[in-house]
């Protein structure tokens, strides 16, 4: 399949799975992925979510996971959501990719 129907069919599965077929297409680039099934395959897996900033994404999946309970209450105002964010990109946790005005969040598995 030619690098044009590979885009178009890219852009066909995103639409049928509700996904932003740029966003689809941008991963797939991305993570080197040629085949179609397997870009939205491997989209739906590492798929966090998209978001305002990253220190937004820090902070849901900390509060979301339950992981700052250890922290007591008033000292959890002193957390660095955003320096964790960046220890996570930086650490080859998860990778982002620029949506807009918004930053799409992925495990990087």
């Amino acid at each position: 399949m030619s690098a044009a129907e590979e885009l178009s069919s890219i852009e066909t599965i995103a639409t049928d799975n509700s996904i932003d077929p740029d966003l689809l297409a941008a991963y797939a680039d991305n993570m080197g992925i040629i085949d179609s099934e397997e870009a939205l395959e491997r989209f739906q897996d590492d798929y966090a979510g998209t978001w305002e900033n990253l220190e937004t994404w820090a902070e849901e999946l900390l509060e979301g996971t339950g992981e700052l309970e250890v922290i007591p209450q008033r000292l959890r105002y002193y957390f660095d959501y955003s320096a964790y964010a960046r220890d996570c990109e930086l650490g080859g946790d998860i990778f982002t990719i620029d949506h807009g005005y918004e930053v799409a969040v992925f495990w990087n598995r």
